[in-house]
């Protein structure tokens, strides 16, 4: 009935079921299903057999039948009609009850860590390697406390790591923490053959209790190397900053952008061809003296939306060569953007912020980031140019 209070049991036996002649303790044995129904940031209980939803109880006025008029008293948990029920009173949010003695968190160490193999017969210490202080591996720092009043003994960490992952060490033991004490684990993680986002967990077991804690990893072909820009198809640095540089220099906030006059003009002293797909940057790899295995070119597009995206490429072409002089053909001809020369990569990005790596297979010492057209999101009079925040590559040996 309307009204009416519900308490709470341990799990019955839900085998039980109702019949007209059934006999038994009804305070007990009377389960019965409540549908749990989201409502803003937690949930309503609707008793499935009756439609009345959870709720609380905030006057004395209700009274319920049949009790001979009496009423509910203030703050019961009662089941009441949807229609005279508010959400201050009637909308629950769920919450563990569970506690341990033991605090546990992870810090990443190195955001970046690819295989073994990717570096297989080069001399690493001779690479020009931008970062990768960890070699390629993520270190994993596990702190655990103890919150209790208590020594805690024999507290064992188990860890796991997932998308063919593999750790470098396997579970280790804590002997004992002293009320307060904090100790760091360390645990070494590195990619096999996938790459992407992965996850390593650790399971900390203590008395019969288990926290897990979790934290992201992300997996790459191999090292960033030293890339320099040392030319472009035009520069605007009239209304821009926008020297080819600037796509090499480390900051993002900063780019490369292609000639223009202005957001109508299209025709700029001695050139007709600056406003012409497409438009192209060269990176010099290392020195330029040495040919390496590009496993990626790490992009990252110029932030903003409408006029302040100008230049966001959509349809873009890599190239590699031995020479600045070996990428001259490769899809430079302003009169005809289809004729693409000889890439190693033809693609079409994703209108996404951030940084990307675009995968690549080829070898050189110079490469070419060739565009022929503009995210849909761009200002309509600026179709027609080009822009780079960074630029970056990648080394390894696919496996």
């Amino acid at each position: 009935t309307p009204g009416h209070p519900v308490t709470a049991y341990a799990c019955a036996d839900t085998s039980q079921e109702f019949t007209p002649t059934f006999q038994g303790d009804y305070a007990t044995r009377n389960p019965q299903k409540w549908v749990a129904e989201p409502a803003g940031d937690g949930f309503r209980l609707r008793n499935a057999m009756t439609n009345q939803y959870l709720s609380v109880i905030d006057s004395g006025y209700l009274s319920r039948r049949p009790n001979g008029g009496e009423k509910t008293a203030q703050g019961t948990v009662a089941q009441l009609p949807f229609d005279v029920t508010v959400n201050s009173h009637s909308v629950f949010t769920l919450t563990s009850q569970a506690s341990s003695a033991l605090d546990v968190s992870i810090e990443r160490e190195g955001d970046e860590a690819y295989p073994k193999t990717a570096l297989s017969g080069m001399n690493r210490a001779s690479l020009p390697i931008v970062g990768d202080e960890n070699w390629g591996e993520t270190v994993l720092k596990v702190s655990v406390t103890n919150k209790g009043n208590k020594e805690a003994t024999k507290i064992h960490l188990t860890p796991a790591v997932s998308n063919s992952w593999k750790l470098a060490n396997g579970p280790q033991p804590i002997d004992r923490l002293a009320p307060g004490e904090t100790r760091v684990v360390k645990f070494w993680a590195r990619p096999t053959t996938e790459f992407g986002e992965a996850t390593f967990t650790v399971t900390v077991s203590h008395s019969g209790e288990k926290t897990v804690a979790s934290e992201g990893l992300i997996g790459v072909c191999g090292p960033r190397i030293e890339a320099k820009a040392v030319a472009a198809d035009s520069v605007e640095t009239r209304w821009e900053h926008g020297e080819e540089s600037k796509a090499t220099d480390g900051d993002p906030a900063t780019y490369w952008h292609s000639q223009y006059v202005d957001a109508n003009a299209a025709k700029l002293p001695g050139t007709d061809n600056a406003r012409k797909w497409p438009h192209w940057i060269d990176l010099k790899i290392g020195d330029g003296s040495a040919a390496y295995d590009v496993c990626a070119v790490t992009y990252t597009p110029r932030a903003g939306n409408g006029p302040k995206a100008s230049g966001r490429a959509k349809d873009v072409q890599i190239y590699l060569a031995g020479s600045l002089d070996g990428l001259k053909g490769q899809g430079d001809n302003k009169a005809d953007a289809k004729a693409q020369g000889n890439p190693v990569l033809v693609t079409t990005l994703a209108n996404t912020p951030g940084t990307v790596d675009i995968p690549v297979v080829g070898n050189g010492s110079y490469l070419r980031f060739r565009g022929t057209s503009a995210q849909d999101d761009v200002a309509k009079t600026l179709t027609d140019v080009m822009s780079v925040a960074e630029l970056g590559v990648r080394i390894g040996r696919s496996n």
